[in-house]
């Protein structure tokens, strides 16, 4: 029987649970799968708004995952600038699909009123 670890989670290829037998991880990787997963859950979950709404739905929920990311890079006391991929690289990625989708509703919410 092996200990839980909650920072070693991942199935190991055997099937046995145990995750030490298999080659270790890049942590690049990991922070980019993460990254990846929760942008798919955002636009998944906006997807159930109004076609009219999608974009500025999806703006907002990345930007409370930017902010979240935040949060965890704070808890975890990582460092702004290091040189593998962190939480705060996350927030930023996240934070800036958030602004790019906010200009694209935007700039679509835009119609033109009655001229004079």
């Amino acid at each position: 029987m092996h200990d839980y670890d909650p920072r070693d989670w991942w199935w190991s290829p055997n099937g046995s649970g145990a995750g030490r037998d298999r080659e270790p991880r890049d942590p690049d990787l990991d922070r980019l799968v993460i990254c990846g997963l929760v942008g798919a859950i955002c636009l998944c979950l906006a997807s159930f708004a109004p076609p009219p709404l999608f974009a500025a739905v999806a703006a907002e929920l990345l930007r409370l995952a930017a902010l979240g990311s935040a949060l965890e890079a704070v808890l975890r006391g990582e460092r702004l600038l290091e040189e593998r991929i962190t939480a705060w690289d996350q927030a930023a990625a996240l934070g800036a699909t958030a602004l790019l989708l906010g200009l694209a509703a935007g700039a679509s919410a835009v119609e033109p009123g009655p001229a004079g």
